[in-house]
């Protein structure tokens, strides 16, 4: 459900807004915006940015809470 090899044009309207749920689908039309000049649905930098702050923060929480653990699996 990722747009790398085709544009996101050749998918129905209606199926748009499905794309933000997908952090690697909002990560790619940013780029395939900012790269090849294509047209960025309206809504895609909040979603990669509302994604960003959840992944970095859920990844800050699972390494501060296993802090111990990794020292010793190291």
């Amino acid at each position: 459900m990722t747009p790398i090899v085709y544009p996101l044009s050749q998918v129905p309207e209606q199926f748009h807004n499905w794309f933000l749920f997908n952090p690697l689908a909002c990560l790619v039309l940013m780029v395939q915006g900012a790269v090849l000049h294509m047209p960025v649905p309206p809504g895609t930098p909040v979603a990669l940015a509302v994604w960003v702050v959840l992944l970095g923060g859920g990844g800050w929480w699972f390494f501060r809470s296993m802090k111990s653990a990794l020292g010793e699996a190291l």
